[in-house]
């Protein structure tokens, strides 16, 4: 049983509703998909404080900006899985990607032995914002936690207890301070619209595009590559006969 954790924020539910639908059907083997709601997340493991100014959030661990409602609880999955007697690896997506293969394929080429695999991008935004107005911040190691699997049984990820993601700093946990062990994910699965490739890939077609800057679901972003593939699989969301939406329990 292959576990994918897709980042949700209420702001973009249909990228989300995309995202696991789109993981869902390529996949060839049995999969639960679980949204990482922060309205599942009992106090007991998700507690940082954030602030607004305007429409932004501003972590009060650091005072720097942030996008999305899972910007920090997605390193929280390792403990969640091993919390639920998860021992195979387990994927952590944010929920602006469309896949267009078989997840399952990734996962088969990953180190089994390391912390966690990555897509290493090497990746400079042009534009100060992003999304829906939101701050595009630069920092070490920019992207490489938006698409993550995690060995929730390895040392490194055991370190990422609530206490630790609730006070560490967000450099600490999205630059990947917490571990040396890191393996590497061809970029074909981490697709970036206007800036791939960044890095070494496979030099086959993408896999899976990350929208990073702003997809479809926004006005303003009708129009970026890939847009219409997403709107088809939107169209098959809304027709989708089966249940792919399953939660593991948040409580443990």
């Amino acid at each position: 049983m292959l576990h994918i954790f897709i980042g949700y924020d209420a702001r973009e539910d249909m990228a989300y509703e995309v995202a696991a639908h789109s993981a869902k059907r390529h996949c060839s083997v049995p999969c639960v998909i679980t949204p990482l709601n922060l309205a599942y997340l009992t106090p007991g493991k998700y507690w940082r404080k954030h602030r607004f100014e305007g429409n932004q959030m501003i972590d009060e661990i650091d005072g720097k900006p942030f996008s999305t409602q899972f910007s920090f609880s997605r390193f929280l999955v390792p403990h969640i899985a091993a919390a639920n007697n998860i021992t195979d690896l387990v994927v952590f997506v944010d929920c602006d990607f469309l896949f267009l293969h078989d997840i399952q394929k990734m996962i088969e080429f990953v180190d089994p032995d390391v912390a966690v695999s990555v897509v290493k991008h090497k990746y400079h935004p042009q534009n100060a914002i992003k999304m829906d107005g939101v701050a595009q911040t630069q920092y070490h190691r920019k992207l490489w936690s938006s698409l993550m699997v995690f060995n929730p049984t390895h040392e490194d990820c055991r370190k990422l207890t609530p206490e630790l993601v609730n006070s560490a700093k967000g450099s600490y946990l999205h630059g990947f301070d917490w571990t040396e062990s890191i393996g590497e994910v061809d970029e074909t699965w981490n697709w970036l619209p206007y800036h791939s490739p960044t890095t070494r890939y496979s030099y086959e077609e993408p896999k899976a595009i990350h929208f990073t800057e702003g997809g479809p679901w926004f006005p303003n972003h009708q129009n970026v590559p890939y847009a219409e593939k997403w709107k088809d699989e939107a169209r098959l969301v809304k027709h989708a006969a089966f249940n792919w939406n399953h939660i593991v329990d948040f409580s443990k």
